[in-house]
C-alpha cells in the first residue's frame, strides 16, 4: 500500500540488498511474474517482446489523461507508440521523459493517482548522465557518491539564492549521511517552496583548504594538478606526457609504440567523433596501460557554448569512449579528465565539470608541435622547460604529425 493507505493497482515485490546504506534492487515481481532487474531495460521502440510489456500496456490504458488503448494484438511488443505514451506519462508525473520503463516509472504506474500526486514528497531527478553528490553545499566539499541519469532522491533541505545554479539541495538517503546536489543538475518534482532552508549552523563543517603545492625548481611554477606525484617511489622525477586530437591512424600508433618501447605511459585526450573510426588505436592505448581522456566531441570552444551543448560535448564523448574501449580501462574504469580545446575554460565551465565529476586538465609545457616548427625545436623546448610534475602538451592528431613523433 502507499503511505496514504491506498491499495496499489498491482502488487509489486522487490528483491534488494542493502550495501553501505544504499539499496540495490536486483529482482522484482509484478502481477505474479518474477523478473530480473535488467528486464526493465527495454530498448526504446525497438519492437522487443517481453511479458512485462503486457503489464505496461494495461497500466498505461488505465491512466485517463493518456487516452491510450490496450492493443488487441501483440500486447507484449515494445513499440514506438508504447514508448511515446510512456514518455508522456513520465513528463506529466515530473520524471525525465526518457520513454524507458525504469523502476521508478513502474512504481508510479502501479500507484493510484491520488496517492502518487500527493505533494508531501519533493524529489530531484538527475538529468545528466552522471554527477557528483557532495558532502555539503558547494564544490569545496568532497564527493561522497556518484548519481546517474534518472536517479531520484527525496529533497529534505536547501540553501542558496533560489536560482537553479545558486541553490544546493540536501537529498536523502545516501548511507548514514545525506548528500548535496546543485539544483540545476536535475528536475525538481513537487513544491520546492515547502522545503526548509538549512540554517548555517546546521550545515556540514567546511573542509579545510588544501595545502598549496610545493614550488617547482628554478622558479618555473607549480605542478598543474597538485595531487600528481612529482617523483616515482624511488625518487626519480616524473613528467606527464599528454597527446591531443587523436586517434589519428599511424601517428597515434607510432606514439604508442614509442611509449611502450621506453616503458612509459601517456595520456591521450581523444576527440569523441573520431573514436569509433579509431577504435583499434584506442583499444591499443587502453590495453597498453595508457590513459584515455576527454577532448570534447568535435573540438569546440567550451567557453563559447551554452550549457546544453557543453553537456552534450562532454557526455557524448565519455559514452563513446566507454563504448569503444571501456572494457580495457583498468586505471579507474571511467573517463574522468577533460582537456578543453585551446585551453578555453571559464568559471561556469569549471563548475559544470565539477558537478559532473570531471577534472579539467590544461598543461605546463607547450612546444606548439602542431605548428610543425621542426623536430629539434619541439624537443629542445620540452627538455628546456620541464620540471618534476610538469604536464607536457603534444599532438598525435589534428594533422600531419611526423615532427611530433620524431621529437618524442
Amino acid at each position: 500500500a502507499t503511505s496514504a493507505g491506498a491499495a496499489l493497482k498491482l502488487p509489486v515485490m522487490l528483491e534488494a540488498k542493502l550495501d553501505g546504506g544504499v539499496v540495490d534492487i536486483f529482482g522484482l515481481g509484478v502481477d505474479n511474474l518474477i523478473y530480473d532487474r535488467s528486464d526493465l531495460d527495454l530498448t526504446l521502440g525497438s519492437g522487443q517482446r517481453h511479458p512485462i510489456v503486457r503489464v505496461l500496456n494495461r497500466l498505461l490504458a488505465e491512466v485517463p489523461y493518456l487516452t491510450y488503448t490496450y492493443p488487441v494484438e501483440n500486447a507484449n511488443v515494445y513499440t514506438e507508440d508504447v514508448r511515446r505514451t510512456l514518455a508522456r506519462f513520465q513528463e506529466v508525473e515530473g520524471y525525465a521523459p526518457t520513454g524507458l520503463l525504469d523502476l521508478r516509472t513502474l512504481l508510479a504506474l502501479v500507484t493510484p493517482a491520488a496517492a502518487r500526486l500527493d505533494a508531501s514528497t519533493v524529489e530531484l531527478t538527475v538529468g545528466p548522465d552522471v554527477i557528483n553528490v557532495r558532502g555539503g553545499p558547494s564544490t569545496n566539499y568532497p564527493v561522497t557518491h556518484r548519481a546517474y541519469q534518472g536517479d531520484a532522491f527525496d529533497i529534505v533541505g536547501k540553501v542558496g539564492d533560489g536560482s537553479p545554479r545558486g541553490t544546493w539541495l540536501e537529498v536523502c538517503c545516501l548511507g548514514p549521511d545525506n548528500g548535496w546536489i546543485r539544483a540545476d543538475l536535475g528536475t525538481v518534482r513537487g513544491d520546492l517552496g515547502r522545503i526548509n532552508t538549512v540554517p548555517a549552523d546546521q550545515l556540514p563543517p567546511e573542509p579545510a583548504p588544501a595545502a598549496a603545492a610545493a614550488p617547482a625548481p628554478q622558479g618555473r611554477g607549480q605542478p598543474l594538478l597538485a595531487n600528481l606525484p612529482t617523483t616515482t617511489p624511488e625518487g626519480n622525477p616524473v613528467v606527464y606526457l599528454t597527446f591531443d586530437d587523436g586517434p589519428n591512424g599511424s601517428y597515434s600508433q607510432q606514439v604508442i609504440d614509442l611509449l611502450n618501447q621506453y616503458n612509459a605511459r601517456g595520456t591521450f585526450f581523444v576527440i569523441g567523433r573520431q573514436a569509433s573510426g579509431g577504435a583499434d588505436i584506442l583499444r591499443n592505448e587502453a590495453a597498453g596501460g595508457h590513459y584515455i581522456a576527454n577532448h570534447t566531441w568535435d573540438h569546440v570552444w567550451l567557453d563559447k557554448v551554452n550549457k546544453e551543448e557543453f553537456l552534450s560535448q562532454i557526455q557524448r564523448t565519455r559514452n563513446e569512449l566507454l563504448a569503444v574501449a571501456g572494457d580495457l580501462f583498468t586505471l579507474d574504469g571511467d573517463v574522468l579528465y577533460v582537456r578543453p580545446p585551446y585551453g578555453a575554460i571559464n568559471a561556469d565551465d569549471r563548475q559544470w565539470l565539477a558537478e559532473l565529476g570531471y577534472t579539467p586538465v590544461l598543461w605546463d609545457v607547450d612546444p606548439q608541435d602542431w605548428r610543425r616548427p621542426g623536430v629539434e625545436t619541439i624537443a629542445n623546448h620540452v627538455l628546456g622547460s620541464v620540471f618534476p610534475g610538469a604536464v607536457v602538451l603534444m599532438h598525435d592528431g589534428g594533422g600531419e604529425r611526423t615532427q611530433s613523433v620524431a621529437a618524442l
